[in-house]
């Protein structure tokens, strides 16, 4: 493993922006700069993986493995509009999803706020390209003539996101892979200390391990956007981020040839990324290498600056 660098406990929220070089100035931008930033994040995306991600091959020789259509299982499709867009969990796909439904008419609802949350999760209600019934050529065709587009945000941020979604406010994965955590990571013993909630420090342990110790495919929760949308692979034509949403959103559906009355609902943005700092500083130095390790490529492709960083003196 690299031993570059780790983040300082005292980094501030704004250092969890991205990269000013990716958007200048505030507020929204006319329908050409947008579409000048997003040729300018399209060529960087291309350029950095020919650079940094050499392991990636082209296209063809991806639809030639095995593998390829469990690969795709997050590529959602939309033949009438000649769309795919790569969901990301916690990176507002719900709401995309529900657009997605109104789109591929799965739905007979109007607006996506009348869906109820947990209808777009259901097995089977979109159609991904990892589909049976598409052939290599099918999904060939698709990859190199429809419209591609993913949203993404600060990998940090979308960790947290994660932790405090699945562990702090639900009780479904604290009941499904709590235990094994707290069995493998916690330090201290006794049946009353493993039956009490898991920790940040001890999920992001649980995160490395499965990803350098194990190498084993993560939750889709926490996965690295790398491996859910292999951006390395599929040339997307647009890359919106979780900081413009809803300017990013409403551009795209415009792109695609959605209806008119189809926007992205309105949204209130959460409190996670000003409490990013606070639960970074609970991790040990080597964790917090190794964490950022994780989603490195995510980092350097999608433009996010990495937390403030002091140089360490072992590795």
């Amino acid at each position: 493993m690299v031993g570059l660098l780790v983040a300082c406990n005292m980094a501030s929220a704004e250092t969890l922006r991205p990269a000013a070089i990716d958007r200048p100035g505030n507020g929204s931008l006319r329908a050409d700069e947008w579409r000048a930033l997003q040729a300018a994040r399209q060529e960087f995306l291309a350029r950095s993986c020919r650079i940094l991600a050499g392991r990636h091959g082209p296209l063809g020789a991806f639809l030639a493995t095995k593998e390829f259509t469990r690969r795709l299982q997050h590529l959602l499709v939309d033949d009438e509009h000649r769309a795919i867009y790569c969901y990301v969990p916690k990176v507002a796909c719900t709401n995309w999803k529900r657009i997605w439904m109104i789109l591929t008419n799965k739905t007979s609802a109007e607006s996506p706020d009348a869906i109820p949350s947990h209808v777009p999760h259901t097995t089977n209600v979109l159609r991904s390209l990892a589909d049976s019934s598409y052939t290599a050529d099918d999904v060939r065709t698709r990859l190199s003539t429809y419209t591609k587009f993913l949203f993404v945000r600060h990998p940090m941020e979308r960790l947290v996101s994660a932790f405090r979604n699945k562990f702090e406010k639900s009780s479904q994965f604290s009941k499904s892979i709590g235990p094994e955590i707290l069995r493998k990571f916690r330090k201290s013993s006794g049946e009353s200390s493993l039956n009490s909630n898991v920790t940040f420090s001890e999920f992001v342990s649980y995160v490395v391990d499965r990803k350098f110790r194990r190498r084993e495919v993560l939750n889709e929760h926490w996965e690295a956007y790398t491996d859910l949308c292999l951006p390395c692979i599929v040339s997307y034509d647009y890359v919106g981020k979780y900081d413009t949403l809803k300017e990013d959103s409403d551009r795209i559906l415009e792109e695609i040839g959605a209806p008119d009355g189809l926007r992205f609902p309105a949204f209130v943005r959460s409190a996670t990324a000003s409490l990013v700092p606070r639960y970074l500083s609970t991790l040990p130095p080597s964790e917090l290498r190794f964490a950022t390790d994780v989603y490195k490529m995510d980092f350097l492709l999608f433009q996010y600056q990495f937390p403030i960083f002091r140089n360490l003196t072992s590795t």
